[in-house]
C-alpha cells in the first residue's frame, strides 16, 4: 500500500542550504504553524535527514559547501523514488540547460535567487498541494486497481471457502493488515459467533488468533456499533488506552457489518498488530466497497445453499413418500421428470429422455381413461384430474400408481404447462388387496365353520340311525345283498360327508388338532412311493432335503395330507405327464409381501417346503381364488377343498401358504413353517394351535 501522511498532519519541510541566513529567511517565511521544518547544512547531513524523517519536500540549494546539488538531487531520486518526496532546487542563475539538469535528475520545481519572498510561501504551498493531489490520484488509482481485483475473485467461478481464502489474501496486501477474519452467527447459541474464515500474514504468525468472536481482541460493543452503523468502524488502540481488552489487542482494527439476506448479520474484520499508518478515508471506503461486494455474493451462497437443502429434502421426502413429480410445456412440447418418476419408471436418467406421447401410451386397456383425461386438459375441457393406474416397468413388472396434475392457463385461457404428481402406491395396492383378501377369507372360513358344525350334526344324526338300522337288519334272516349294498352306500356317503365336514373345518381353522414334532425328510421318504403312485408312471419326482432340516411342530396326519393334497393337484394339472420336485431348506430372507406376517410366528428364517410342478399353470384370475372352498378348475371333478384345506392347517400351525404360477409355466406351491425356538413352544403347549 502507498505510504503517505494522515490530512491532520503538518507538511513536513527539509531545508539543504550552507547558507545560514538562507535557511532563516525560509523558515520565517513558511512559519511552523503550519509546516514542521528541518534543516541541513550539507548534502549528507540532508540526506541523513530523509533518511529519519521522510520529509514531503526537500529545498536544495545547487551549489552546497563540500558537495553539489545536482549530486544530492539524484540520490534523493534514487534512494527515495517511490517515497514521492517533492525536490525543489535553489539556484542563483535560471539558465535553460541548469532547469533541464535539474528535472531530468528529478527535481520537482526550479526557483531563482534572489528569491522573491512575498509569493515564495504560496509556490511551496502549491508545490504541497499539488503532491498532495498527486498522491490522492496514485492511491485512489491503485485502490480501483485492488477493487477490480477482488472483484475478480469474487465473481470467479469457485467455491464460497477459496473465494474468501484469495479475497483476504488480498486485503492483507490492500490494508497493510496483520489478520484479515470472518466471522458469523452460532448456529445453535444465541448472541454467540463462530469464526467462518481467518487469515494472517508471516509477521502475525505468533499472534495468538481469537478463541471465539467474542475474542478478546474486540471490545465489547464494536459489533453492536458496527452493526448499525452504514461504513466500516475504526478502532485505534495504544498502551495507554483504557479500553483495551488485553495485551493481545491490535493497534488498530476495521469492522464492517455484513447484513446478508435470509440471516443475522456476518462480521468482516481486518486488524494490524505491527504499528503502521492509520488507515485513512480512503482505506475505510475501500473496504466498505469490499464489503458490499462480499455481502452480495455470500448472500447469493447462503441463497444457493438453502435451494440445494430445500431440493434435497425434497428429493429426500420423496424417495421416502415415493412421490415425484413431471413438468409438461405445451408451448415446447417437452416433458421432464423429477429424479423419482425415473426411480418408479425404472429408467436411468442418463439413458433415457421422457416423451409425452410414451408416457399416456395405453398398456392396459382398462387404463384408457387416463389418456382421454389429459386430452381434457389440453382441450380446456378439464383442469385436473386424479387416478390410478398400472404401468409396465422395462423389468416387465406391474406397478399401480396414483397421479394427479394440473393445467396452467395465460390470461387469455391458453394452456400454458401442465404439472403432475405421480406416487408409487403398490404396495399399499397389495396390502389392501391382501386386506380383502383376508377379509373375504375369514367371513367365508366363518361361514364354513357354521355350515360344517351344523352339517356334521345332522352327519351324526344320520350315522347314528345307520348304525342302529344295520345292527336290526343284520339280525333279520332274509336281507338279501342288494339290501346290504344300499347300507353299505349309505354309510360311505355318511364317512365322505364326515371327512367333507373335517376338511371344512381344516380351513376354517376350527378343528382342533394334536400337534407332535415332524421330521420333514423322514416324513416325505416315508411316504415316496405313495406319492408317485399317485403322480403316476408319466410323471417323475425328485426330492431335494436338507439334512440338517430341524423338525417343525404340526399334526402330522394334516401334513401328510396337506402334501398329497397338492401333489394331486400337480397330477391333474399334467393330464400329458411332466416333472414334481419337492424341496425343502430354511429361508433367511423375510417372508414375501404375499405372506400376511401379523398372523404368522415368522421371525428372519423360516422352514420352507416347496412343490414345483410343470403343469399348465394357472391365470391371475383362478390365482386368486385358489383357495376358496368348493372352487375347482376340474369339470365334475374334486370338491375345491384340497388347496383350502392347506391353507387352513397353514394358518392353525402359525406358517403361511403361498401360491406363484403362471399360464403354461408351472405351479410352485409354498408351504412355509416356523422355526421350533422356544417362544413358539411354549404358544403352542398353552393353546396357541386349536
Amino acid at each position: 500500500m502507498l505510504d503517505h501522511k494522515s490530512a491532520s498532519q503538518k507538511p513536513h519541510v527539509l531545508i539543504i542550504d550552507d547558507d545560514a541566513n538562507i535557511r532563516l529567511l525560509m523558515r520565517e517565511a513558511l512559519t511552523t504553524d503550519i509546516y514542521t521544518i528541518s534543516e541541513a547544512d550539507t548534502g549528507a547531513a540532508g540526506l541523513d535527514q530523509i533518511k529519519a524523517q521522510q520529509p514531503d519536500l526537500v529545498l536544495l540549494d545547487l551549489k552546497i559547501a563540500g558537495s553539489n546539488g545536482y549530486e544530492v538531487c539524484a540520490e534523493i531520486s534514487r534512494r527515495y523514488r517511490d517515497a514521492d518526496i517533492s525536490i525543489v532546487m535553489l539556484a542563483a542563475h535560471e539558465d535553460p540547460e541548469s532547469i533541464e539538469k535539474a528535472y531530468r535528475l528529478g527535481a520537482t520545481d526550479f526557483i531563482s535567487k534572489p528569491i522573491n519572498w512575498d509569493t515564495f510561501p504560496y509556490r511551496i504551498q502549491y508545490l504541497i498541494n499539488a503532491r498532495n493531489a498527486i498522491l490522492e490520484t496514485k492511491k485512489n488509482k491503485l485502490h480501483l486497481e485492488y477493487m477490480e481485483h477482488i472483484s475478480r475473485i469474487i465473481t470467479q467461478n469457485k467455491n464460497k471457502e477459496v473465494i474468501m481464502r484469495e479475497t483476504m489474501l488480498a486485503m492483507l496486501d490492500i490494508f497493510s493488515a496483520d489478520r484479515a477474519i470472518l466471522i458469523k452467527p452460532h448456529e445453535t447459541i444465541e448472541n454467540e459467533y463462530v469464526v467462518d474464515c481467518e487469515i494472517t500474514n508471516n509477521s502475525a504468525e505468533n499472534i495468538k488468533g481469537p478463541a471465539s468472536p467474542v475474542a478478546e481482541t474486540f471490545d465489547k460493543n464494536i459489533l453492536l456499533r458496527a452493526a448499525h452503523s452504514e461504513y466500516p468502524v475504526v478502532s485505534r488502540y495504544g498502551s495507554s488506552d483504557p479500553d483495551q481488552v488485553s495485551d493481545n489487542a491490535p493497534n488498530q482494527q476495521m469492522v464492517s457489518a455484513l447484513h446478508l439476506k435470509y440471516t443475522q448479520n456476518w462480521y468482516l474484520i481486518i486488524q494490524q498488530h505491527v504499528l503502521q499508518e492509520n488507515w485513512t478515508i480512503t482505506d475505510v471506503e475501500t473496504f466498505y466497497k469490499i464489503s458490499l461486494r462480499l455481502t452480495n455474493m455470500l448472500s447469493l451462497h447462503l441463497l444457493t445453499e438453502e435451494i440445494s437443502r430445500t431440493e434435497n429434502l425434497l428429493k429426500q421426502l420423496q424417495k421416502i413418500g415415493h412421490l415425484g413429480n413431471w413438468h409438461w410445456s405445451a408451448v415446447s412440447n417437452y416433458l421432464t421428470w423429477s429424479d423419482e418418476v425415473y426411480r418408479i419408471y425404472e429408467y436411468q436418467r442418463d439413458s433415457y429422455f421422457p416423451d409425452i406421447n410414451q408416457y399416456f401410451a395405453i398398456e392396459f386397456q382398462e387404463d384408457a381413461f387416463r389418456l382421454s383425461l389429459f386430452d381434457e386438459i389440453k382441450n380446456k375441457s378439464r383442469h385436473s384430474y386424479l387416478i390410478e393406474h398400472r404401468i409396465r416397468t422395462p423389468d416387465n413388472n406391474i406397478k399401480w400408481l396414483r397421479e394427479q396434475c394440473a393445467g396452467t392457463y395465460d390470461k387469455k385461457g391458453e394452456l400454458l404447462e401442465v404439472n403432475g404428481i405421480v406416487q408409487d402406491i403398490t404396495d399399499a395396492y397389495n396390502r389392501k388387496q391382501l386386506e380383502v383378501h383376508d377379509n373375504k377369507m375369514d367371513a367365508i372360513g366363518q361361514l364354513t365353520s357354521g355350515l360344517a358344525h351344523d352339517f356334521g350334526n345332522l352327519m351324526t344324526v344320520a350315522k347314528g340311525n345307520l348304525e342302529l338300522l344295520e345292527a336290526a337288519i343284520s339280525k333279520q334272516q332274509c336281507i338279501n345283498s342288494e339290501n346290504r349294498e344300499l347300507l353299505a352306500d349309505a354309510r360311505a356317503a355318511v364317512n365322505d360327508s364326515v371327512e367333507l365336514t373335517r376338511q371344512l373345518l381344516a380351513f376354517s381353522r376350527k378343528e382342533s388338532i394334536s400337534p407332535a414334532y415332524l421330521n420333514i425328510k423322514q416324513t416325505v421318504n416315508k411316504f415316496k412311493n405313495l406319492f408317485q403312485n399317485t403322480l403316476g408312471d408319466r410323471v417323475s419326482m425328485s426330492i431335494n432335503i436338507d439334512e440338517s432340516l430341524p423338525d417343525i411342530y404340526v399334526n402330522p396326519s394334516q401334513f401328510e395330507s396337506s402334501l398329497l393334497n397338492i401333489l394331486i393337484n400337480a397330477r391333474n394339472a399334467m393330464p400329458d405327464g411332466g416333472a414334481v420336485e419337492i424341496n425343502a431348506g430354511i429361508m433367511t430372507a423375510t417372508p414375501s409381501q404375499e405372506m400376511n406376517q401379523h398372523d404368522n410366528n415368522f421371525a428372519n428364517r423360516y422352514i420352507c417346503l416347496s412343490i414345483k410342478d410343470t403343469g399348465a399353470g394357472m391365470s391371475d384370475d383362478v390365482l386368486k381364488r385358489a383357495i376358496e372352498p368348493f372352487f375347482t378348475t376340474q369339470i365334475n371333478r374334486g370338491s375345491g377343498l384340497g388347496l383350502s384345506m392347506v391353507y387352513g392347517f397353514l394358518k392353525q400351525s402359525g406358517g403361511e401358504l403361498t401360491i406363484k404360477s403362471q399360464p403354461e409355466k408351472g405351479t410352485t406351491v409354498c408351504m412355509q413353517f416356523p422355526m421350533c425356538d422356544v417362544n413358539v413352544l411354549e404358544n403352542t403347549e398353552t393353546g396357541a394351535i386349536q
